[in-house]
């Protein structure tokens, strides 16, 4: 049985791959895309600023939490809703390339601003 700190780290690695493979094409370039679940990271420059962000595994849950604890985050109330139930059950996650949007958005700039 994997630990809860294993489903965790597959989680976080499904959050980067599904973001990187298709939900944050719109924003961001996505450059050294890592999605080995040892080493899970990727770099992604915002295509409005030309900001870029390094991403790993760490980050992702980190801010994730911080994501779920942030009380003023404007965003739709179903979005939240799958990424709380995903990170209390990551073994049952079940997060599509807009959820994963939200979050890359939220490791970068602090909140979600494309929708």
């Amino acid at each position: 049985m994997k630990t809860r700190e294993d489903q965790l780290k597959e989680l976080a690695n499904d959050i980067l791959v599904t973001a990187c493979e298709g939900g944050v094409n719109y924003w961001a370039r996505v450059y050294s895309y890592c999605p080995d679940l040892e080493e899970t990271h990727t770099w992604i420059e915002d295509r409005e600023e030309g900001k870029k962000y390094y991403i790993d595994s760490d980050t992702i849950l980190r801010k994730v939490k911080k994501m779920l604890e942030d009380t003023n985050l404007d965003i739709a109330e179903s979005i939240i809703k799958n990424i709380r139930y995903a990170y209390l059950r990551p073994e049952e996650s079940n997060l599509d390339a807009n959820d994963c949007d939200c979050i890359l958005q939220y490791i970068c700039f602090g909140a979600v601003i494309y929708g």
